[in-house]
């Protein structure tokens, strides 16, 4: 009994650790950007659900893929499709706070995706999207995801 409490808490505490990582942005469901396929936005140029027999584990999360292609370019090189902030809303980040997205509302700018919470504060973070970012990429570090 003693050993499979220690296993627990070990467990327990190794979980603990991936979080304070910081936290994946997942919309409230199992997977990233909440089961939408980040290579789409680029490949396609609008974004697209992902299918389960599509999926690939990266930094603690789990995301999906309208195909077999856009896996394999998504596992050849992660970094290019990622959603900037952690997939948080680049708006929120912006404006100092964590906020969950629409994956239809996205902007590409600089070959990096930017979502938003709405198609409506996509707007607002259109109207200055240079001054937006800036702010996001200087917010962004000091907070707690």
């Amino acid at each position: 009994m003693r050993r499979f409490t220690l296993l627990a808490l070990a467990l327990l505490w190794q979980t603990s650790s991936v979080r304070a990582e910081g936290a994946i942005n997942t919309n409230e469901t199992p997977y990233a950007i909440g089961g939408y396929d980040p290579v789409a936005y680029f490949a396609d140029g609008k974004p697209a659900r992902g299918k389960p027999e599509h999926v690939a584990p990266f930094r603690g999360a789990h995301w999906l893929f309208a195909s077999a292609e856009h896996r394999t370019l998504f596992v050849a090189n992660p970094e290019r499709y990622l959603p900037q902030y952690d997939r948080y809303c680049a708006y929120g980040v912006s404006r100092g706070y964590l906020v969950k997205v629409d994956p239809a509302a996205f902007t590409i700018r600089g070959d990096k995706l930017y979502l938003n919470y709405s198609l409506d504060i996509r707007s607002q973070w259109l109207a200055d999207v240079a001054e937006r970012i800036r702010s996001a990429d200087r917010l962004f570090p000091t907070l707690k995801h």
